[in-house]
């Protein structure tokens, strides 16, 4: 417990073992890999464009008034048949890549291993944790925004019943003021539970074993500098982010202003495939993919070194007991 501090959270991510190598790979493979990937599904996408087209055009129309409802129904139903497996692609994809990304930072703060990216059981008990964290937000979301919905519906039953204008604003003010301080709270306590669960990747890695629950003793008594070092971190790593980024997006600007995406009633994408707007959006997508990825792994380290130490066995310790042995 006394090897755990904030300012030694805080730093982690600078002073961990193989800072060079993690600083330029880590980055540039991050950034390559999610460019590959959305290559890929802006690659399907732009094939199936005719029949978004089509369906496009359909509903268009009902907007005017000139369309069959069965035709509408018909598009809707196209839509979904051709969206579904490119968010199904992203989606997959998307988490693979999170897990093989996590696993090497995971590896470096909590292990003190050197850069490596692969797939086999370290990121395969990552997707499990993953996706129990990810589940623990939704219900959090639902569980809040589900009473402010219920609110909602309340004042509307009210207007309905015959209320006034006068009484409609007396019920709607509490309903708006009661709902704020519901989101609010949900916030903070997903916070409160993200935080205290935050060490269960580090420790997912440090005992080989998938640890969710576990990871609320690592935590016990360290949620503040744990919180502290993640929001010092974010806002300042957020707004470099930001800055790059936003340059980024300023640079490819010229090269979208002078796309035409005008064809008749439909937009026509085929500008999208041409060889200038390609390299100029790729390589804007790579600088800013690029500086996302050091941004990801930076934010990590504290959560990571609280699980390093995880008072039932640190890392150190570990190695001291082997050295004796």
């Amino acid at each position: 417990m006394n090897r755990f501090s904030f300012d030694k959270a805080l730093s982690w991510a600078f002073s961990a073992p193989h800072a060079g190598s993690y600083f330029v790979l880590y980055p540039l493979l991050y950034a390559l890999a999610y460019l590959v990937l959305f290559g890929i599904i802006g690659a399907i996408g732009y094939a199936m464009w005719p029949q978004f087209a089509s369906a496009f055009q359909i509903l268009s129309d009902a907007d005017s008034g000139n369309a069959d409802p069965a035709a509408v129904i018909s598009a809707f139903g196209s839509l979904l048949a051709i969206a579904s497996p490119l968010i199904l692609i992203a989606s997959i994809g998307s988490w693979l890549l999170w897990a093989v990304f996590e696993a090497a930072s995971q590896r470096r703060f909590v292990r003190g291993d050197k850069f490596s990216l692969g797939f086999g059981a370290d990121e395969l008990r990552l997707m499990w944790v993953g996706f129990l964290f990810g589940l623990m937000g939704f219900v959090l979301f639902i569980l809040a925004y589900g009473v402010v919905i219920a609110l909602v519906v309340g004042v509307g039953a009210a207007a309905g019943g015959g209320a006034g204008p006068d009484s409609m604003g007396a019920a709607t003010v509490p309903a708006v003021i009661i709902g704020i301080f519901l989101a609010l709270g949900a916030f903070c306590l997903y916070v409160f539970y993200a935080t205290r669960l935050a060490p269960c990747f580090g420790l997912t890695i440090k005992d080989r074993k998938a640890k969710f629950l576990s990871a609320w003793g690592v935590s016990r008594g360290r949620f503040w500098p744990i919180l502290g070092a993640f929001v010092i971190l974010a806002i300042a790593g957020g707004i470099v982010v930001q800055i790059i980024q936003s340059i980024a997006q300023a640079l490819l600007l010229p090269t979208l202003m002078n796309l035409d995406f005008a064809s008749g009633d439909t937009p026509d994408f085929s500008a999208l495939a041409t060889p200038g707007f390609i390299i100029s959006a790729a390589i804007a997508f790579f600088v800013m993919m690029a500086v996302q990825g050091l941004y990801v792994h930076v934010i990590a380290a504290p959560a990571a070194f609280a699980a390093r130490h995880d008072p039932k066995g640190g890392v150190e310790d570990t190695v001291q007991l082997e050295a004796f042995s």
